[in-house]
């Protein structure tokens, strides 16, 4: 091998290491800031940035072991709405790379009167991670605050119920303020149900604005048809 080709391939080498070095870099900084918004005051997480976080660090295609049952993206993003609500604490305490997917890291997860602590090996895909496997001694600790697989799989049911409640107060509402409903109940509603919410008030907006611009349409031909009627009868 010539000494062009080995430099080429020192140079080639370097860029990948650094490449790997920058995702590694750049996966812990997102991690980290994720986990700050744990900092144990109670907050929101719809529309919040602990929700645009959440998005941006873990895939839509997600899956957690959690208590050795797979979790998708839709429950673990319930149970950490819960965790924001309830003020809990999170702490990063070591984090580890191997080759350019793989990690493993340590939470401490924390409230007054509970605490737990959570290992974990995750893969990174697109820059995102996308599958947590919490380890066998650990896998549990999310039970220590009261929840389980099981529950976070049946809260859609739960979902759909307050869906279809919400939809109902719409329409019986339909003729009040509409920006007063939506602040009222914004705050309460997850961020997918408030999406439907807004597009629902803006569809109900839109007829609303319909059938005022065709009264007003009626009215203009009822004046020009009477104008007219009143001329034929001054002809007469």
């Amino acid at each position: 091998m010539d000494v062009g080709s080995s430099l080429a391939q020192a140079v080639t080498s370097q860029r990948t290491l650094d490449e790997m070095d920058s995702a590694r870099a750049d996966i812990e900084s997102r991690l980290l800031l994720y986990l700050s918004h744990f900092d144990g005051r109670r907050k929101e997480f719809a529309g919040s940035s602990l929700r645009t976080h959440f998005e941006d660090l873990f895939s839509d295609d997600m899956v957690h072991l959690h208590d050795g049952r797979p979790m998708d993206k839709d429950q673990f993003r319930r149970l950490i709405r819960r965790f924001a609500e309830a003020g809990v604490v999170a702490t990063l305490e070591d984090i580890d790379f191997y080759g350019g997917d793989e990690l493993e890291f340590t939470v401490h997860w924390a409230t007054d009167d509970t605490s737990a602590v959570m290992h974990v090996s995750a893969s990174v895909e697109d820059g995102r991670i996308v599958r947590v496997v919490p380890s066998q001694e650990t896998r549990g600790a999310f039970a220590a605050f009261g929840y389980s697989g099981e529950e976070l799989g049946t809260q859609g049911q739960v979902d759909k119920k307050e869906e279809q409640a919400c939809l109902i107060l719409i329409a019986t509402f339909a003729c009040s303020d509409m920006a007063w409903m939506r602040d009222r109940l914004e705050p309460e509603m997850t961020f997918q149900l408030t999406c439907k919410i807004e597009s629902k008030i803006a569809e109900l907006q839109a007829r609303m604005e319909t059938m005022r611009v065709n009264r007003e349409l009626e009215m203009d031909e009822l004046k020009a048809q009477c104008r007219h009627e009143a001329d034929e009868l001054r002809r007469e």
